[in-house]
């Protein structure tokens, strides 16, 4: 496909990482998903570049015990990195690279945080709040060395391209490098070298939203401050250059309102909202169309590929959370104001390649959609549940996804580009099937009209996950042992592998038990389903205990 086929240099600004929008049982079905790329649409042709030869790649696969990490509270995964490694990339900035290929679900990295703050679930807690918490905090020399090494917002603060060794074992290397220095300075070895002051690090998941002028103290929480045991020395974040911790801190904090809540049902913990700083995680840069999501397991961030990254392929997220789902130019406004870039990922770059008629249309879908008044006429369409008012819905919202159609035929847009353009006008589709389906008996066919456009832009992600397990719910509902049921069933299983790993089919069934129980529709939380779900959940259960076992 043209997308496959289409180059993407990174951009020569340093990307800030953000959110950011997940098989259990069975890994024979996994890799058979692979071997017939059914897994999710893979996104592009991925950047090759070659490892620098002073820097020697990881081959070393990272292995969790999901079983314990998904049910014991009180275990941590230690820090670590799957097969990747850190090159200069090509015109300008860091890259994490994949030194191996890279299986959907498998483990890239987990991080464990040099500040993380959290807070009652719908919180909206800012950088800003980090950092005060940070000014106030004594760093171990170890959390100050990866504070140091991030971005700050200026060029030459991506120019430090070091083994990640260095991160994930900064302890280690602090008290080498202490050790080396007090030698010199005793007539041996290397001549001391000057001490780095520690750097300070768009806040992944924040962006442009304004912080809530009427917080002037942070929020009640709890704040851990951390980095390896305290190494020989520790330093007051506070006497270091505190305009260059507070743009540290803009480019790389992440966070969100509430955490991932199949994870806190399972190793029964409260949910909560969270901010924190992430080191390696704030290495990963940014594309429209990522190849890995990040799950907050306690306090650390445990990163999985959601789609299969090659050899050499750079390893990515996306900043842009609920944004996903918009077109290229609204996304590129929200990061350029956001994070200082303009993306020129595969997908802007495939949206740049078409008809200047069709892109205007899907940007014209969203700035309608959008706008107050379709907002509050849906809102009340939905509310009510007023059946006329729905309908006009439906009919408004199709009106516009037709016109797009229309356009891509006109255009001989081919079949392989038009689910991403489609995705970025979901909106509308989203609209039209919500329309289609409140106040009716269950359709099958009106969730899974969504899933392509979602698995192609954000595999793994909560919508992802919650829209796999509607079409599950409802394919149940119907007839438990369909061929639609199996089919349904093993999307879904793959959905929860990509997000969360190979699972028991216990465990499988816990997690997505626990999913079940909160109320969504239609790939989103806290809305009410139409009807009760019990029966369909039973027989859900039953359904993924039958194809996990298989």
């Amino acid at each position: 496909s043209s997308l496959r086929d289409a180059p993407s240099p990174l951009s020569s600004t340093r990307m800030a990482s953000s959110w950011a929008i997940s098989h259990a049982g069975s890994r024979g079905l996994l890799a058979r998903a692979n071997g017939r790329r059914l897994a999710v649409a893979v996104a592009a042709k991925r950047n090759v570049h070659k490892a620098p030869p002073n820097n020697k790649p990881r081959v070393a696969r990272l292995e969790l015990d999901n079983e314990r990490l998904y049910t014991d509270a009180a275990y941590l995964p230690p820090p670590g990195a799957g097969p990747i490694t850190l090159v200069k990339a090509p015109g300008g900035g860091r890259a994490i690279l994949a030194t191996a290929n890279i299986a959907p679900g498998e483990v890239v990295m987990v991080s464990s945080p040099v500040a993380f703050q959290t807070a009652p679930v719908g919180t909206d807690l800012r950088p800003e709040q980090l950092l005060q918490a940070l000014d106030a905090a004594q760093l171990s020399d170890a959390g100050s060395h990866r504070i140091s090494l991030l971005y700050d917002g200026t060029v030459g603060s991506t120019s430090q391209v070091v083994p990640l060794d260095q991160f994930f074992n900064a302890e280690a290397h602090v008290k080498k490098a202490a050790a080396k220095a007090k030698a010199a300075a005793k007539g041996f070895g290397a001549k001391p070298v000057a001490a780095r002051e520690p750097a300070l690090a768009t806040c992944r998941g924040f962006g442009d939203k304004q912080a809530d002028s009427s917080v002037s103290q942070p929020p009640s929480a709890d704040t851990i401050m951390q980095g390896g045991a305290a190494a020989p020395g520790r330093s007051t974040v506070a006497n270091s250059n505190s305009r260059r911790l507070e743009a540290v801190v803009k480019f790389n904090a992440y966070g969100h309102e509430h955490r991932d809540l199949a994870a806190c049902e399972a190793r029964q913990e409260d949910d909560s909202a969270y901010v924190g700083l992430w080191p390696e995680y704030a290495l990963l840069n940014h594309s429209c169309a990522p190849n890995t999501s990040a799950t907050l397991v306690g306090d650390r961030l445990v990163i999985r590929a959601s789609r299969a990254i090659e050899r050499g392929s750079d390893v990515t997220v996306s900043y842009l959370q609920e944004m996903a789902m918009t077109p290229a130019q609204r996304r590129r406004q929200y990061l350029s104001g956001a994070y200082g870039f303009t993306c020129m990922c595969n997908r802007c770059k495939l949206e740049d390649s078409q008809p200047e008629a069709v892109k205007q249309r899907v940007q014209s879908i969203h700035e309608t959609v959008s706008s107050q008044e379709w907002q509050a006429r849906t809102q009340a369409a939905y509310s009510s549940k007023d059946a006329r008012l729905l309908r006009q819905m439906q009919e408004d919202a199709k009106a516009l996804t037709d016109a797009l159609e229309k356009d891509m035929d006109e255009a001989k847009v081919g079949p392989e580009v038009q689910p991403w353009l489609r995705a970025s006008a979901y909106s509308a589709y989203f609209l039209q099937a919500l329309g289609s389906d409140v106040g009716k008996k269950d359709q099958l066919a009106v969730p899974r009209s969504l899933l392509p456009y979602v698995a192609i832009v954000a595999p793994a992600s909560d919508v992802h996950l919650l829209l796999t397990l509607e079409v599950l719910l409802r394919a149940a509902e119907q007839a438990k042992d369909s061929k639609e049921t199996e089919s349904a069933t093993r999307a879904c299983i793959l959905a929860a592998t990509l997000r969360y790993g190979n699972m028991s089919q216990g465990l499988l069934t816990k997690i997505l038990d626990a999913i079940i129980k909160r109320d969504s529709y239609m790939g989103i939380f806290t809305v009410a389903r139409p009807a009760s779900r019990s029966t369909a959940a039973a027989a859900t259960s039953e359904a993924v205990s039958k194809a996990a076992a298989a």
